[in-house]
């Protein structure tokens, strides 16, 4: 080991000074004349300045020990003083250079009206013009110094003084260097105190006689055994450097608090060292590493002060291949037996612990909070057993907490292990009681935001911004903006862009009301890769592409504006990855070829883009919040009305109904009234999305009172309204619009670096790409977040290959002891207000799943029923009394679509949808198309039942079945029963008006000779002859009549004009008919007819036969083409889609929509509106 002294060195101007505060002495202009007095004195005359350059006022108090002046006068001890007025400071001194003793001095402290206090010491020589303090300061140091140092004019006047065998002191003769004799012994005033003064008798003795008292314990430097050094109590064994290891206050200059800094920047740790600050060293200097040497081997501060152990570390590097660059490193391995631990005594529950750390909070700490009551004066204590920070401003994979775990032997294998156990509960409004974790994610709330200060030139790679918000926070690989208004552009508005694509230059926004310069775009030939040491490609020459570029793109580098200068590039886009964006130099070096240098490897096709809107930043301000703004880099200007951006997976600018707030609503009005202040406006088509509670602007009205913005009301698909005053009534035409398209174009540079190699620190200095921006002294600028932000709860990966054991496996939450009504299992609450969203104000879409499952299983949930439901669903958040109210409870895929179960609060109706067929439930009752039923259970049935939805009853034998009789006919009075073949009889001698009624069993006749039906026939008329009887049972001619096969039947008896006949011709070839004859009973010709040939088609001629009309399986035509009636009825039904099944023709209706389908399977619809 070696031992360093304390070095003192003086420096040419010494000034003491408050921290942050210093005086600056400048020499004045004007000499001042020296008062008479009666001792010689020289005018010392100076301007004094604080350290910000500004004039000092104050004063200045001189003092000084008693000398005898060079001229021999004496010169008591004493002080003075003298005023500082706006920098001015003049007072006459007694010159003590070449003074006795050697080495007098005054003592020169200032005190300045800023509370600022320092110290000088001043040597005035003889002079008949005033001097400067900065000619008389710093001459001398103080006698407590162990070894002072001397100035020149010191020096000089010493030296003079010997060659002309003058003597240094007025008493004492000159002992001559060469040699001399003393003619009497020399008296030293006492033990030398340094290494080259003159020892005595007295301090030979002490040190001989303590030599040979003690040799045998002395530390040996070349020592047979172990030695060791006893300390007495309450002294101290300094050293400097011991076996490498520094010591701060070895290492103190000047006036202290610097030990610190001057061992970590000295040549001692020019490849790195460690320092040891001991603990009686004193408080009060601090350090930040970004100052300290390193080297190669890094440097370590161990400080012990105030019983802390502080170890800070810079650029540690790993000790050993292929470990880590870790501050420190615990490597513990264990091969100690469990067994022969516990026969030692040891432990029963035997342990390995790589690192152990107990805190205990015994007294002393606060939990205090009542923060309702008033203002308090500090927060609750805060116990943490680890505490761990991270910063990160350089780019990087940045993990604050990285934990691996290898488990090769049979047991227990976890990442962690924490129990909590908790007795204390919880009080104030501050406490939150016993829980595992508190875990914020979030995007940081402050944007690093400044001026710019030093560097600002056009096109400057290095700038210091002068910082006004979030100082530090500024990072890597983000972009600096440009905010002066005047460089940025902002006329014109945005109106829709791409989206994410898959192809081509990139993502694109479109606009209007711009003027935009336009780009040059050409596309590489081939990759350009990394080196093989460095991801950056570095110089390159990049070939261009000739051919299968996107239209509009040039091929040659004639097409370039300039043979040098700024280019943008950009990877064409794919789904799974983010785009590479950087601005790079370039020069041309032939028709196909760049010359570049890159920081980025790019794919073949990557755009080049040169001139118009390269190098800008785009922000679409309706999704800037506070002060974070998303800030996209701009490829370039495709027209003057279009741009290219990088939009990684975030590309959405000028896109609706997504994460952006983006909204472009435009429709025409079909009608508009005003009905007492209130105006119901219907909109042409669907309104794309709920606009209720936006500023909506009405133009183009006939009557443009209507015009103007309004907060409007969403009632319906299609409608709305809003507040207006004005006279009842309504107009036509017009649009109602929103569109949120303000942006701005930034000039903007990507940030390469944030650390000042200079001052070793992040202070504001920020290294750039290569740019276009026209930088400028106080230009307001600003690094934004970088525009793709993921800030995500965590997702656990649990894999295992072997077959898992039938026991359960879950993950989850289990609660034990006592849980009750206060408990919620487990909550996902979207917590942004619900004014942000579309419906309720706001132009944002609401995300989409609050819970998802994935994968295979054989049940996705599995429930015990809760003690009052299993679900508890609640209105939406338009409430459970608007149009909007309704929702779907499941949404089911099918193999046709998807089917649906909705919810309309407003109705308490359950409705189910199954391939475009409605089925609901309602507190008016059941409403179906098609009900399957084994049974009904019906106590009432409301509306008529038709004949033909009955099924009749069967006659006996082996067709039997129950059922509904049959028809007994319109004529009343007649007497007849029912036989259980299922026809209707008159009973046996029963009498039908002068005819006669066979006796043949089984069968009933009615004919002029009574003759009994043939064949089995159960009833028969004879073919030839007829048998009339009236609706009173009198004889009528021809009211049922035979003669040709036809059946005649007479509405009433006298063949008045008002009656008419049916008539069914079984014998016509063109098949059966239904006459009505309108000309009474002889008419043979009728009027209108019904007709059943033999194609199947139903005939309806009223008239002459050229006004036939058809009903068959392909609808009713008729020769006009024209239907006419009274009114019409059908059921309102709604198509379950536009593509639902349908032939061309067929239409429906619901009430807001009239559907018609126009070709198979393609429904349109229009709008319904009141009148």
């Amino acid at each position: 080991m070696h031992w360093k002294p304390k070095g003192w060195t003086l420096i040419g101007m010494l000034l003491l000074a408050a921290p942050g505060a210093m005086t600056v002495m400048k020499v004045a202009a004007a000499a001042q004349t020296t008062a008479p007095s009666a001792i010689a004195t020289t005018q010392v005359t100076d301007t004094i300045y604080r350290g910000d350059g500004t004039l000092a006022n104050g004063s200045v108090i001189v003092s000084w020990q008693a000398f005898t002046a060079a001229s021999g006068q004496a010169v008591p001890s004493g002080t003075t003083s003298a005023t500082i007025t706006n920098g001015s400071l003049s007072l006459a001194l007694v010159p003590n250079a070449g003074s006795t003793p050697i080495g007098t001095y005054y003592t020169a402290v200032y005190h300045l009206d800023d509370g600022t206090v320092s110290r000088q010491f001043w040597v005035v020589p003889a002079s008949q013009s005033p001097v400067q303090v900065s000619t008389i300061e710093s001459t001398v140091l103080p006698t407590s110094v162990a070894m002072q140092t001397v100035s020149k004019n010191y020096v000089d006047t010493a030296i003079a003084a010997a060659v002309s065998g003058h003597p240094l002191d007025s008493t004492n003769p000159f002992v001559e260097k060469a040699g001399d004799t003393m003619t009497g012994p020399l008296v030293l005033p006492g033990d030398p105190v340094t290494s080259n003064q003159a020892a005595d008798k007295h301090y030979v003795d002490v040190n001989v006689a303590g030599v040979a008292a003690g040799l045998g314990q002395k530390v040996s430097t070349i020592p047979a055994a172990t030695q060791v050094v006893v300390q007495p109590v309450g002294t101290q064994l300094q050293v400097n450097n011991l076996n490498g290891d520094e010591y701060a206050s070895q290492y103190v200059t000047g006036f202290g608090g610097n030990g610190i800094a001057n061992a970590v920047t000295s040549p001692d740790c020019a490849n790195g060292c460690e320092v040891k600050v001991e603990r009686s060293y004193p408080v009060g200097e601090n350090y930040g590493a970004t100052t300290w040497n390193s080297g190669a081997g890094g440097t370590h501060v161990e400080d012990d002060r105030s019983g802390q152990r502080r170890d800070t570390y810079f650029n540690p590097t790993t000790s050993v291949p292929g470990g880590v660059d870790a501050g420190q490193v615990i490597d513990v391995t264990s091969t100690r037996s469990s067994q022969a631990e516990v026969a030692a005594g040891g432990s029963e529950d035997p342990n390995s612990y790589a690192l152990s750390i107990v805190h205990r909070g015994l007294t002393g700490g606060s939990n205090l909070f009542p923060q309702e009551i008033g203002s308090v004066p500090y927060f609750k204590t805060n116990y943490n057993a680890v505490n761990v920070f991270g910063q990160y401003n350089t780019m990087g994979q940045h993990v604050l907490d990285s934990q691996a775990i290898n488990c090769y032997g049979v047991g227990d294998c976890l990442m962690g292990s924490q129990i909590l156990i908790s007795s204390g509960g919880f009080r104030d409004e501050a406490d939150e009681g016993a829980h595992p974790f508190d875990i914020q994610i979030r995007e940081d709330f402050e944007v690093f935001q400044g001026v710019c200060s030093a560097g600002c030139s056009p096109g400057s790679t290095v700038v210091t911004v002068g910082s006004i918000l979030a100082s530090g926070t500024q990072g890597e690989g983000r972009y600096l903006i440009n905010k002066n208004p005047a460089k940025t552009i902002t006329s014109g508005l945005l109106i829709g862009g791409t989206g994410q694509v898959n192809s081509g230059p990139g993502a694109s926004a479109t606009f209007s009301g711009t003027n935009f310069p336009v780009s040059v775009f050409l596309a590489t030939a081939q990759v350009i890769p990394s080196q093989a040491n460095n991801i950056a490609p570095g110089a390159v020459t990049v070939a261009v592409a000739t051919t299968g570029v996107t239209a509009g793109f040039a091929t040659s580098t004639a097409a370039i504006p300039s043979p040098s200068g700024v280019a943008c590039l950009m990877d064409s886009p794919a789904v799974s990855s983010t785009t590479d964006y950087e601005m790079a130099n370039y020069s041309v070096v032939d028709g196909t070829h760049l010359q570049m240098a890159l920081n980025k490897p790019h794919s073949a096709g990557t755009t080049i883009a040169f001139g118009g809107l390269c190098g800008y930043g785009l922000e679409q301000t309706v999704d800037t919040v506070g002060a974070i703004r998303q800030v996209f880099p701009v490829l370039g200007s495709y027209s003057t009305t279009g741009l290219y951006y990088a939009g990684g997976l975030t590309a959405l600018v000028g896109v609706q109904k997504n994460t952006s707030a983006f909204l472009n609503v435009s429709l025409q009005i079909a009608a508009i009234a005003r009905s007492n202040g209130v105006v119901a406006v219907t909109t042409a088509g669907l309104l794309p999305v709920d606009v209720n509670g936006l500023s909506m602007t009405i133009s183009g009205v006939a009557d443009q009172s209507y015009n103007g913005t309004f907060v409007v009301t969403t009632t319906g698909a299609n409608t709305l309204k809003f507040s207006e005053t004005g006279a009842n009534s309504t107009s036509t035409g017009g649009t109602v619009s929103e569109l949120t398209g303000g942006y701005v174009l930034y000039p903007m540079a990507e940030v390469l670096g944030v650390f000042n190699t200079a001052t070793k620190n992040v202070d504001g200095q920020l290294t750039l790409a290569p740019n276009t921006v026209a930088w400028a002294v106080n230009d307001s600028v600003e690094e934004p977040h970088y525009y793709q932000q993921r800030v995500a709860q965590d997702t656990a990966f649990i894999g295992q290959s072997m077959p898992r054991p039938t026991l359960a496996q879950t993950a989850g939450v289990q609660y034990e002891g006592n849980a009750g009504p206060g408990l919620t299992g487990w909550t996902v609450t979207n917590s942004v207000p619900a004014s942000n969203y579309l419906g309720n104000g706001g132009t944002h879409t609401a995300p989409r799943f609050a819970y998802q499952e994935l994968g295979i299983w054989q049940r996705t949930m599995d429930v015990q029923a809760g003690e009052q439901s299993v679900f508890s669903v609640h209105c939406n958040s338009h409430g459970c009394g608007n149009w909007n109210s309704g929702y779907d409870l499941f949404e089911l895929d099918s193999s046709a679509g998807t089917d649906s179960v909705s919810y309309q609060p407003t109705t308490s109706a359950l409705q189910i949808f199954l391939r475009g067929a409605s089925y609901q439930f309602a507190p008016q009752g059941f409403t179906a198309g098609t009900i399957n039923a084994g049974t009904v259970n019906a106590t009432t049935l409301n509306g008529a039942v038709s004949a033909a939805q009955l099924p009749l009853f069967g006659a006996s034998g082996t067709t039997h079945s129950p059922g509904a009789v049959p028809d007994p006919g319109a004529t009343a009075g007649t007497v007849r029963y029912l036989r259980e073949d299922g026809t209707w009889a008159v009973p046996a001698g029963g009498s039908s008006s002068g005819g006669s009624t066979g006796s043949a069993a089984g069968s009933f006749s009615v004919n002029a000779g009574g003759a009994a039906c043939s064949n089995g026939i159960t009833l028969c008329v004879n073919p030839v002859s007829s048998f009339t009887v009236d609706g009173n049972g009198a004889e009528v001619s021809n009211s049922i009549e035979t003669a040709g096969g036809n059946i005649r039947m007479a509405a009433a008896s006298g063949g008045s004009s008002g009656y008419s006949n049916i008539a069914l011709n079984g014998n016509n070839t063109d098949g059966s008919r239904i006459g009505l004859v309108g000309g009474g009973p002889s008419t043979n010709d009728t009027n209108m007819y019904i007709d059943v040939p033999s194609g199947g088609n139903f005939k309806f001629r009223i008239g002459s036969i050229s006004a036939t009309c058809m009903l068959g399986a392909s609808g009713l035509s008729c020769p006009s083409g024209v239907f006419t009636a009274a009114s019409y009825h059908e059921s309102l039904s709604t198509p379950a889609s536009s593509s639902a099944p349908c032939s061309a023709g067929d239409f429906a209706d619901d009430s807001n929509f009239h559907y018609v389908c126009t070709a198979t399977n393609t429904w349109k619809r229009v709008a319904l509106s009141a009148f």
